[in-house]
């Protein structure tokens, strides 16, 4: 028969024989939901389900409508009641079963006490749709097949079969058998099921294996509730309790997954709608599929039986349990606790089952050397070296007679880790320390505290602070436990709560250890706390008075905060023979390092070179002294020597961002800006909080040429520190460089107005942004800012020198930079600033030598190159000032001043062409530079293109309009031009602006005279020789301005002056020539013809040669005809 879940809307076959007259309770194997199957009745379309523990009533019984006609009997048996009634299984005459292909048969019904029957499903006759309907069965709790509540009933019909009339869709063909028959077993439940062909939409189900519920076991057989369907299951029931004369039933076999499936008919071929059938959920599948295999588990377990549990220890544990077993019971109790802690027990220091409480032996620690322990301890808190080298050699001494002690244990671990903490203390204490903290075993709180000073001394951070916060963050602490904590929590950057720590253990019972007071002084150091360092110093030095190393610390917070007496002291004491027993060698190293920076704050060099190479000869990988020393160099300006220490620093291995900084800046210094870009980045990666730090990296930008990523690290740094003051001098610099000189100026007014004060450094870099803008006043009060902070700072002096140098005192600006070459001796930056200021005052020699030594220190600087050039061509060396030059202008080729000087070289040598272009090249550089526009001029002068010469000095004059040479050469090309009028007032503007110089009121008056206006040029000339009255030309053309004015006087006058003009000087060509012909006219024959003699031999090649000799000639014809 056809069956389907009413939930799931499974379908499955079953045999109609297997279907007691009560009903058949079945559960689904694919959604365990329980139903009732009933047989049809005769008449019926088709069985329908019961819903779970409902009943269909049989043909026959109350409640049931017989059918119009009665089923016709199956051929070979033998009805077995009226027509319609289908006999109960087993009940009929004739027992023999029968087995047609896809029958089931039931579990339970053996073939010797009940008949097999099958539901028969056979195609419905022809026109058995149009049946009439037969009043349906009451309503007992059934639960119909899905999609057969509505169908018509059949008519009545004359075959003995009761279920002929049911409609199941079309004929299906007869199952294929298979070629290999089934071996044939005696077996009344063997289920041969002929192939069905599966639904188009669902899912394989795996095997048809219906879960029968199986009923409690009981001694008796129970018996099924009265009118109640029988409950059947397909779980195997032989473990169940049956009687002795009852043969033992097979178990019901389980079809497999690829056992042939059972036939299911079609909603579709029933012309009823076919319920939609989506896709199983592979989880659902998955936990079906489990809770199926667990079924199986239990199946199978119910069929071996009873185990060992059952039958052996269950019985005898009832037994126990008796009243005669209590006892036992207490005796096995007690010997299972005292099993368990006696094992726990190997743990402890009594051993296993407290064998060394009951058998004394040399592995447990006695009083006395527990008092080492003491002692050891003790001596350890000290805080010094000395105190711990004394407890690591005592704890070794301890470890080697009682190995196995873990009090000792970790005694040893803990003195060895320490003296590595504090003091990097490695050898064969740290290595034997390594294989003792394994064999440590108790978790008391000293072994806890060792482990966590051996984590802590390995560099694990955080597995030291959870060994140690319960020890150290306690209300009385021990020593070393808050030591310890506290070192952990500063070696994870959290001052704050170690300085809590160090508060906390203070305030108890070690109120006075000079070893906590110690670290909660560099706890406050490192926060900036220099005071309340220096408070808990003292304190520390006041209980333990000859403590080397509170000594290196005090000493170190008395120079910071500039009590460098104080620090002397300290330092002098430390180094003393007995103390310095103290110390271990990198405390000492540091004591002379701290005496090297002493020295440097004193402006002490060699005592300070020479302390630092002791510091570095005792701890040569101490990243802080390599630190300090290059620092050291930085100031002397000696970036060579500067960059080995910071390089020493990196390859320490622990290098800190102040290493990499400090290289940054040195290798700034040397012009390796590759190499300084690189560190100066490592150091930003390392502290990018740090404002120093961007300042220079900007600064390292600015070097390579990429101005607006050095204003952006510029500005990172403002933002870090708003009044860096080093920091907004560079902004000004960049605007001064773009000719912003209004928002350089806005620089260096908030540079000026920041409250917190300046160091000395920073005053000097305010100082040079003023003198790049021109201010002269407050540059040099920014340097003698700098001086007040330090006396001795050189670059302070340096600074000083400039700033006298541009209002003019050059001789007070040289003695500033003596001073300060006195002190840096290597500086190339100094020596080339003195070497500039050398040139100014007139001493070529010295500046040359200056400039020498510049370029030498640092070849790589185009500016050194370019001033050397400079003072060459002042010196008319031309060939070696154009290789300086040429040199500068490949290191740089946008530095103007090498482009003005190299053009100057070439101008020299009369290559006027090319010269022209370095000039034009250096105007385009620096377009509002005056002075280059003005020797553009001289060149153009120089190349007789007096046009172009006029244009550039009126160019430069309205740059700088106080240039009287600008003005001076003007009036000389205007004169050229014959513009008299314009020349005399270039020149008077020029004589006006410098009126000490007399060559100025000379050519005032021979621009007058040119103009005709003789009065004023006499009265000029006049002017110029009353200063000088050996100029030169100007006696000579006062005496032609005489001769041309002819009024009474004027005609001894221009001959005097005109004397006076050969006498001054011989060589006057001009002057012997104007006297020989007033002397000719004046009939002083002799006289003339001797000036015209000297006119001809000082210009053999003037243009009237030939007249002057006719004159000669006449004037000795006439002499010799009229004496």
């Amino acid at each position: 028969m056809k069956i389907s879940c009413p939930k799931c809307s499974a379908a499955y076959e079953l045999d109609d024989s297997r279907v007691p007259p009560a009903g058949l309770s079945i559960k689904c194997p694919k959604c365990k939901n329980p139903f009732t199957v009933h047989k049809a009745k005769a008449g019926e379309a088709a069985p329908k389900a019961a819903k779970p523990g409902g009943a269909v009533p049989l043909p026959g019984q109350a409640g049931a409508k017989s059918p119009s006609a009665p089923p016709k009997a199956r051929p070979g048996a033998k009805p077995s009641g009226p027509p319609g009634v289908v006999p109960l299984p087993g009940m009929g005459e004739d027992r023999k079963p029968l087995a047609p292909p896809g029958a089931v048969p039931l579990p339970g019904l053996d073939e010797g006490s009940m008949e097999q029957t099958v539901t028969d499903f056979r195609p419905p006759p022809p026109g058995g749709k149009g049946r009439p309907m037969v009043p349906p069965a009451p309503d007992l709790g059934a639960v119909p097949l899905p999609g057969l509540e509505d169908a018509p009933a059949p008519g009545a019909s004359d075959s003995g079969d009761p279920f002929a009339n049911l409609d199941f869709g079309p004929a299906q063909s007869p199952p294929k058998k298979s070629a290999k028959p089934a071996p044939q077993t005696d077996d009344a439940f063997k289920v041969d099921m002929a192939p069905a062909k599966p639904a188009a939409t669902l899912p394989d189900d795996g095997a048809m294996n219906f879960d029968f519920v199986e009923p409690p076991r009981a001694s008796k057989p129970a018996a099924p509730p009265p009118g109640g369907p029988d409950m059947l299951d397909f779980v195997d029931e032989s473990t169940a309790v049956t009687p002795k004369d009852e043969r033992k039933r097979p178990p019901p076999p389980m079809i497999p997954r690829s056992a042939e499936k059972e036939e299911t008919l079609s909603l579709s071929e029933a012309g009823l709608e076919e319920p939609p059938q989506g896709k199983p959920d592979k989880y659902k599948e998955r936990a079906e599929r489990a809770a199926a295999e667990r079924e199986e588990r239990e199946r199978r377990k119910a069929m071996r039986g009873p185990g060992i549990l059952e039958v052996g220890f269950f019985p005898a544990l009832r037994a126990v349990v008796s009243v005669k077993g209590a006892s036992a019971i207490v005796v096995v109790g007690a010997l299972a606790a005292v099993a368990v802690l006696g094992v726990r027990a190997r743990r402890t220091p009594d051993g296993l089952f407290w064998m060394n409480k009951f058998i004394p032996s040399k592995k447990a620690a006695t009083a006395t050397e527990a008092k080492v322990i003491d002692r050891g301890l003790e001596r350890l808190a000290q805080g010094d070296f000395a105190g711990g080298r004394d407890a690591v050699v005592s704890a070794a001494q301890l470890l080697g007679v009682l190995p196995d002690d873990d009090e000792v244990k970790a005694f040893f671990v803990l003195s060895a880790s320490e003296m590595k903490i504090a003091y990097s203390q490695v050898g064969g204490d740290w290595d034997q320390a390594k294989r003792v903290v394994e064999k440590i075993k108790s978790s008391r709180p000293n072994q806890n505290r060792a482990r966590g000073a051996f984590a802590l001394a390995s560099g694990e951070v955080a597995k030291a602070k959870q060994f140690l916060a319960p020890l150290g963050d306690a209300p009385n602490p021990d020593v070393e436990s808050a030591w310890l904590y506290a070192k952990a929590l500063m070696a994870g950057n959290e001052t704050a709560k170690a300085a809590q720590v160090l508060d906390n253990a203070l305030k108890g019972k070690d109120s006075a250890s000079a070893k906590l007071l110690l670290l909660r002084g560099q706890v406050a150091r490192q926060k900036g706390q220099l005071a309340e360092a220096a408070v808990n110093f003292e304190k520390a030095l006041l209980k333990s008075p000859d403590n080397g190393r509170v000594m290196l610390e005090l000493a170190d917070v008395s120079l910071r905060q500039g009590e460098n007496k104080r620090g002397a002291e300290l330092l002098g004491k430390a180094l003393d023979t007995e103390v310095r027993k103290s110390l271990d060698a990198t405390e000492e190293a540091r004591a002379n390092m701290l005496k090297g920076r002493l020295a440097a704050a004193s402006h002490d060099g060699k005592a300070a070179e020479a302390a630092y190479e002791r510091a570095v000869s005792l701890d040569p990988n101490a990243a802080e002294i390599h630190e300090a020393y290059g620092e050291f160099r930085l100031l002397r300006r000696e970036w060579d020597k500067a960059a080995r220490q910071f390089d020493a620093a990196v390859g320490t291995g622990r290098p800190t961002a102040a290493s990499f900084a400090g290289a940054a800046r040195a290798y700034l210094g040397q012009n390796r800006l590759l190499e300084a870009d690189k560190r100066i980045n490592e150091a930003v990666g390392k502290d990018p909080a740090n404002a120093q730090y961007l300042y220079v990296q900007g600064r390292v930008a600015d070097a390579i040429g990429k101005t607006d990523e050095a204003f952006k690290h510029y500005e990172a740094a403002l933002q870090k520190k708003p009044d860096l003051a080093e920091a907004l001098v560079a902004e000004g610099m960049v605007f001064l460089s773009r000719g912003d000189k209004a928002r350089a100026k806005e620089k260096l007014d908030v540079a000026l107005k920041g409250d917190s004060p300046r160091s000395s450094p920073e005053e000097q870099a305010i100082g040079d942004l003023a003198l790049a803008l021109g201010d002269t006043k407050r540059g040099r009060e920014a340097y003698a800012r700098a001086l007040v902070k330090d006396p001795e700072d050189p670059m302070a002096h340096a600074g000083m020198g400039k700033a006298l140098a541009a209002v003019g005192d050059l001789h007070s600006a040289r003695k500033e930079m003596e001073l300060a070459l006195g002190q840096v001796e290597g500086d190339a930056a100094m020596l080339y600033e003195f070497g500039s200021l050398l040139r100014r005052i007139g001493e070529s020699d010295a500046a040359l030598e200056a400039l020498r030594k510049a370029v030498k220190l640092d070849s790589k600087d185009p500016r050194f190159h370019a001033r050397l050039g400079a003072i060459l061509v002042d010196r008319g060396d031309y060939t070696e000032a154009e290789k300086h030059l040429r040199q500068a202008a490949l290191l740089n080729d946008r530095l103007a001043e090498a482009q003005f000087n190299l053009a100057r070289a070439l101008a020299g040598r009369k290559a006027l062409a090319e010269a022209v272009d370095d000039m034009k090249r250096a105007v385009e550089l620096d377009p509002d530079n005056p002075e280059y526009l003005y020797h553009l001029g001289l060149i153009y002068e120089m190349g007789q293109q007096v046009q172009d010469a006029v244009d550039s000095f009126q160019r430069s004059i309205e740059k700088s309009p106080r240039n009287a040479d600008a003005l001076e050469h003007l009036g000389l090309n205007l004169m050229v031009e014959n513009r008299f009028a314009e020349a005399v007032a270039s020149f008077k503007k020029a004589a006006e602006l410098d009126p000490r110089r007399p060559r100025l009121w000379a050519e005032v008056g021979d621009a007058e005279q040119q103009s005709g206006d003789l009065d004023s040029a006499i009265r000029d000339f006049q002017r110029a020789l009353a200063q000088d009255a050996s100029l030169i030309g100007a006696w000579t053309k006062l005496g032609i301005a005489f001769k041309d004015k002819d009024c009474k006087g004027c005609r001894s006058r221009a001959l005097d002056a005109l004397r006076r003009a050969t006498r001054n000087d011989p060589t006057d060509a001009t002057a012997h020539h104007e006297l020989g012909y007033m002397l000719k006219d004046d009939g002083r024959r002799r006289e003339a013809i001797a000036e015209f003699k000297r006119y001809l031999e000082l210009r053999p090649d003037a243009g009237d040669v030939a007249t002057v000799q006719d004159d000669i000639y006449y004037l000795q014809e006439e002499s010799r005809r009229s004496p």
